[in-house]
This record gives structure tokens, sequence and C-alpha cells, in this order.
């Protein structure tokens, strides 16, 4: 079974990479699917986001990459899956991204969306703070994987 992980991952944090590690031992594959339609203020072009999904992506033989413009589900409808996964850090999470599988579920009724809930040890990261801590040359190291960090770097952004 095929289940779809979108998001923007601008950057890849440690929460994703949680997420992403779990549903690789619960899938028989998981698609990181890079968002270009993105409301969020990117920090990351797509190209570079698609990267760090890759860099992500080769630590597992059950997951791989792509980007999509558009809906979630019609992108799910065009991969042959019904299901999205997304992950929960808090109460806040669940209301936002519980509302966008009810909506998901209305576009298309055979769409599922699974949640798992990120780990104790990564659940306090955001991808907005860490863009803000990268904009003022703060250290991410406890917030991201060396992989992506050493990625970022050779951007020298």
């Amino acid at each position: 079974m095929l289940v779809i992980y979108p998001g923007s991952f601008d950057p890849f944090t440690l929460g994703h990479e949680d997420i992403v590690k779990r549903a690789s031992s619960s899938f028989d594959e998981v698609m990181l699917a890079v968002s270009e339609d993105n409301a969020k203020s990117s920090l990351f072009s797509v190209s570079e986001r698609l990267e760090m999904a890759k860099i992500i992506a080769e630590k597992y033989i059950n997951v791989s990459f792509a980007t999509y413009q558009g809906l979630t589900v019609d992108f799910a409808k065009a991969n042959n899956t019904n299901f999205i996964l997304r992950g929960l850090r808090d109460t806040s999470d669940f209301d936002s991204e519980a509302q966008n599988a009810l909506m998901n579920k209305t576009m298309n009724n055979s769409i599922e969306t699974i949640f798992l809930i990120s780990s104790k040890n990564v659940r306090e990261i955001s991808s907005t703070n860490v863009r803000q801590i990268l904009s003022l040359n703060g250290d991410v190291s406890n917030f991201m994987s060396d992989q992506i960090i050493s990625y970022i770097k050779s951007l020298k952004i």
C-alpha cells in the first residue's frame, strides 16, 4: 500500500524524518510529496526542497519523492492511492489537520488521512521556527539531520 506524505518540507526537519522513518516500516511505499503550491513564505526553492526529500528518501528502500501542484487529493488519485499521511505535534496541529482531512474526504470520498503523532523527542520542532533560526544564522543541529544541514550549507544561503 502506498501512502503519500505531502508537505512543503521547508526545510526538512528531524520531525519530518521521524514520520518518514516510522511510516516506512508501516507501509509498503511512502512517497514524499513536495508541494509547489505553498501559502507559506518559502526559504528554499522547490528544487532545493525536492533535493532534501531525495536525501531523506535515499535512507529507505521504500521511500520515493516527487513534487506536485494543485490539490493533494488529485495528486493521490493520479498516483493510485487513497492514503494521505500527516504528522501531528500537538492539539493545534490536530485541529487544522482534521479540518483538512475532512475537506479532502468531501472532495474525494475514497481518501483516508492517517495521522502519526510525532515522537516526544521531536515534538517541539517546527519548520517555521527552523527557517527563522536559519535566517538568523543560528545553530539548527538539534532540529535537522547532519545530511540536510550539509546540503543547506552547500547552498550558501
